[in-house]
């Protein structure tokens, strides 16, 4: 659902606000609450129907314990930015990553996770100990 007038980004960034919002349990009442305005106004946020600004954009974030970024993850870069720079890349990469990990079960999932890719990491240097890849 577009509100009149709104702009296809702050719906998305809004669609985006509800979603971690639920995904943390809180209310509309609490966030706005935490952050300093009504929930009358979150719930205009999410509906894209009124602009977040960055300042209270970083606010929700903080709120919501998570990357301000993951706010717009899917919304293209523009057409002029260099999508094959290597930095770029692994910005992005890191982004896909995060967001990914946010929503794995558990502590020990995530740790193992992460001692698969220390480990490819070390692999991938070369530097693997001496022992032999089979």
């Amino acid at each position: 659902m577009n509100p009149k007038g709104a702009h296809p980004i702050d719906v998305k960034v809004g669609t985006k606000v509800r979603h971690f919002r639920t995904l943390r349990g809180m209310s509309q009442e609490k966030l706005g609450e935490v952050v300093g305005v009504t929930f009358q106004q979150v719930q205009k946020y999410e509906k894209g129907s009124n602009r977040i600004s960055a300042s209270r954009l970083v606010q929700i974030s903080h709120a919501l314990k998570i990357d301000v970024r993951l706010f717009f993850d899917g919304i293209d870069p523009p057409v002029e930015a260099d999508a094959d720079a290597p930095m770029e890349q692994i910005s992005r990469l890191a982004h896909q990553a995060g967001a990914l990990m946010d929503k794995l079960p558990n502590q020990k999932v995530k740790a193992s996770v992460v001692a698969l890719l220390k480990a490819v990491a070390k692999h991938k240097d070369g530097s693997d100990d001496g022992e032999e890849a089979a």
